[in-house]
């Protein structure tokens, strides 16, 4: 398998990374199934971050985008997706918003974690699995 997807925090952060830097259309389908299967009666605010340190983009994927791809995206608890850009990525868009969600492109899991800790008061960063985003360099 070339991606994970679980709970990075449980209930509150669900993290998707990918182990090679080519994501195919199988890996695609397998993250979207996984995610949906996590989210099933999910009934609070929850956050996604998605690792796309090491994934080869000829651009960065749009809220729209993703929105017409992954259908765990309607879900209506979800409030903030924040992209881990590709490492070679020179500068970050703009976070954007379609009203209750907002994606939002920073450049490390850290600043990710920050972020949503900052966005969230009741995030509880202490129960964050610190293994699961692999070391990237």
């Amino acid at each position: 398998m070339n991606y994970k997807v679980g709970w990075v925090i449980p209930a509150q952060v669900l993290g998707v990374t990918y182990f090679n830097p080519i994501v195919t259309s199988e890996d695609l389908d397998g993250v979207i199934e996984t995610t949906q299967k996590l989210l099933a009666g999910m009934t609070r605010q929850f956050h996604i971050i998605i690792d796309n340190r090491i994934v080869k983009m000829d651009s960065l994927t749009t809220l729209q985008q993703m929105k017409q791809i992954a259908p765990f995206l309607a879900n209506y608890h979800l409030r903030e997706v924040v992209m881990v850009v590709p490492l070679d990525t020179k500068e970050l868009p703009e976070p954007q918003s379609d009203g209750y969600i907002t994606l939002t492109y920073v450049r490390s899991i850290e600043e990710a974690i920050e972020y949503l800790d900052d966005v969230d008061e009741f995030l509880d960063v202490a129960d964050m699995d610190a293994r699961f985003f692999p070391e990237h360099t």
